[in-house]
């Protein structure tokens, strides 16, 4: 990693560190934990951006095929990928084997197997957590 990128990385890892237990001993505001956390203005977005982001994702959905206004299109959008509870594990494994077989295209080395990539191990573990999350209601995801 150059030099400047792991300045930048571990200024950011402190930063996150120190909101992170100020955070646990209650000492965090609400607008600092959206700022430190987020790493966001914690001030509300102007209604012009939310009113031109809104008409970007009414006229994606309806070059998608979605009619009626966008609280139509966006619970027709959720709809049509929501993942019954059941098979959450299915459909995140599903995900997980396009993304290995997609990094292994792009890739000039990659590891012989799954269990010998540290970031195949974590997102496994992040599948079978959201799975647990996720265990009392259905989820959705795109794909």
């Amino acid at each position: 990693m150059p030099e400047a990128d792991r300045r930048l990385y571990y200024a950011q890892l402190c930063h996150a560190t120190r909101a992170f237990t100020l955070w646990r001993e209650g000492r965090l505001p609400f607008r600092e934990q959206i700022a430190d956390f987020l790493t966001i203005p914690p001030e509300p977005v102007p209604v012009a951006q939310l009113d031109a982001l809104r008409a970007d994702l009414r006229r994606e959905l309806t070059d998608l095929g979605y009619g009626g206004d966008l609280t139509a299109q966006c619970a027709a959008w959720e709809e049509r990928h929501r993942v019954p509870r059941e098979a959450v594990i299915q459909a995140l494994t599903e995900y997980l084997d396009r993304a290995w077989s997609a990094w292994r295209r792009s890739s000039t080395s990659p590891p012989r197997s799954r269990t010998g990539c540290a970031r195949c191990r974590r997102a496994a573990s992040l599948t079978t957590r959201a799975a647990i999350i996720c265990g009392a209601r259905s989820t959705s995801f795109s794909g």
